[in-house]
């Protein structure tokens, strides 16, 4: 039975990890090859965010990418935990009245803008809660998987907190207005079944396969051609010049030549983003 969000308020006012003492919460990048990966790290709390968290997302994004990264992956350190939302404990210090409330909602905003701006596909990899401000953080993702005890909540009605515009649009892109509508409004617990068939996520993969499954993933993307999938990605995120024109350098490139060549030559094709 999946717990309610009390039930996991409670887990988070108790759960310690060896490291908590030792490690101090944030959200890290880093690089190996043509995979980047961002990693929120509070396992003390299930992943929960903190607001010098949501600053560091940001630098963590930077940090993911170089000339030749073609995709990242997103996830909570561990499997226990996505991410478990914001962390309500410091909002009587961090997030009380309006002006607070604005300054905190414009580092998630900003969170969230450095997540959707990286140029290449961003893959979320979700085990258990994601909730609240974490599922925020997934929905940037362009693909999501999760394992099969992931649990997603939007729990704003809970706490008497506003939901900012900007992550609503990112809500409703992915489920739609009337499942959004459901998921604020009753702010219940869902399971991954459910929420992949509200088109929240795009799979549900066995947990002790995930990792693996991800990672092929990326992989697979990572051998096309990264100009097409830059072009396609900005694309569908804007009907601006900046993607009319990135759709025409794609036929420019010598990736283009790469790919037709190669098909013809029936071999496999080897793009060098260029």
């Amino acid at each position: 039975m999946l717990p309610n969000f009390h039930q996991l308020r409670r887990l988070l006012s108790t759960t310690t990890t060896t490291t908590s003492t030792s490690t101090t919460p944030t959200v890290v990048g880093s690089n190996s090859g043509h995979i980047g990966h961002i990693v929120i790290h509070n396992p003390a709390k299930l992943n929960a965010m903190t607001l010098q968290m949501y600053k560091d997302i940001p630098t963590a994004c930077q940090n993911s990418s170089t000339a030749q990264t073609r995709v990242t992956i997103l996830s909570g350190v561990g499997t226990k935990a996505f991410g478990a939302g914001s962390d309500i404990a410091e909002f009587p210090q961090v997030r009380t009245g309006a002006q607070q409330a604005a300054a905190y909602s414009k580092h998630e905003d900003n969170a969230s803008e450095s997540l959707q701006a990286l140029a290449h596909p961003l893959l979320a990899k979700i085990h258990g809660p994601c909730y609240g401000g974490a599922l925020n953080i997934a929905l940037t993702a362009d693909l999501r998987y999760a394992s099969e005890d992931a649990m997603f909540c939007v729990p704003p009605a809970k706490l008497g907190i506003g939901y900012p515009r900007s992550l609503m649009k990112l809500l409703v892109n992915a489920v739609g207005k009337t499942n959004a509508k459901e998921l604020l409004f009753t702010a219940a617990v869902i399971n991954a079944r459910e929420a992949k068939d509200m088109g929240l996520i795009n799979r549900i993969v066995p947990k002790d396969e995930l990792d693996n499954h991800v990672t092929q993933v990326a992989m697979q993307i990572a051998q096309l051609a990264p100009l097409t999938i830059a072009s396609c990605k900005m694309e569908l995120q804007n009907s601006d010049m900046a993607a009319e024109q990135a759709y025409k350098e794609c036929y420019e490139s010598k990736d283009y030549e790469v790919g037709v060549h190669s098909f013809l030559e029936k071999r496999c094709p080897k793009f060098m983003g260029d």
